[in-house]
């Protein structure tokens, strides 16, 4: 229970099969109305940049990429979501990839205690094994002058896919910039990626080791 946010972080950003329909704290109705939408209300439109003004966040996206804005979770993609069904455009194998930002407030029992890294990491690692998926890299890093969680994982079988997912933090929230999918798409999008993540901006920016108590 000391790591609510690499729990979260791995629901988020390691499920197989991850749509609108997972995204369980989204900010509206989620069952199928008569024509098999997904939603009965509809969300905006992103595509270009990102920004959480409270938090001071932004993002470039990826040039020709688009998705949708949940409040909580923005999902963008190659060739679009499709906020009926909450899955990809069609696409070719090269482009089934998502880019994924979600952000959470820091759960209070973060704050109780002082953690270790080490154990930390293999908790991390541990949970990654539990539901199929193996940590290739989990490291804290400095990124545009940031410290930050950067984390690599792969995934599978029945789907072979890998995602990488930064871990940011701004005062009591924590924001995750992540990209999923199969290894083929996951491996030709990861430049686009990086270069994404490279404009991200925080101006309340806080360490993420101190935000989670890690020594």
């Amino acid at each position: 229970m000391l790591f609510v946010t690499s729990l979260t972080l791995l629901t988020l950003f390691i499920l197989s099969e991850f749509t609108l329909a997972g995204a369980s704290d989204v900010e509206s109705s989620s069952s199928l109305d008569g024509n098999g939408a997904l939603f009965s209300t509809s969300f905006a439109n992103v595509s270009g940049s990102y920004s959480i003004p409270e938090l001071g966040f932004n993002i470039s996206l990826p040039a020709g990429w688009s998705g949708l804005d949940l409040k909580s979770i923005v999902m963008v993609s190659p060739t679009g979501i499709n906020p009926k069904t909450g899955v990809l455009n069609p696409s070719g194998d090269q482009d089934e990839v998502y880019l994924i930002i979600a952000r959470s407030k820091v759960p209070e029992i973060m704050g109780m205690a002082d953690h270790n890294v080490s154990n930390y990491q293999l908790y991390v690692r541990k949970t990654a094994e539990s539901i199929g998926c193996k940590v290739l890299s989990d490291k804290f890093v400095k990124l545009n002058g940031m410290n930050v969680e950067k984390l690599l994982q792969r995934c599978g079988p029945p789907v072979e896919g890998k995602s990488m997912t930064y871990t940011f933090s701004s005062g009591k929230y924590i924001i995750f910039v992540g990209l999923k999918g199969p290894t083929l798409s996951f491996d030709q999008n990861l430049e686009k990626f990086n270069e994404a993540v490279l404009t991200i901006k925080i101006e309340n920016q806080t360490n993420i080791k101190s935000t989670v108590k890690l020594k």
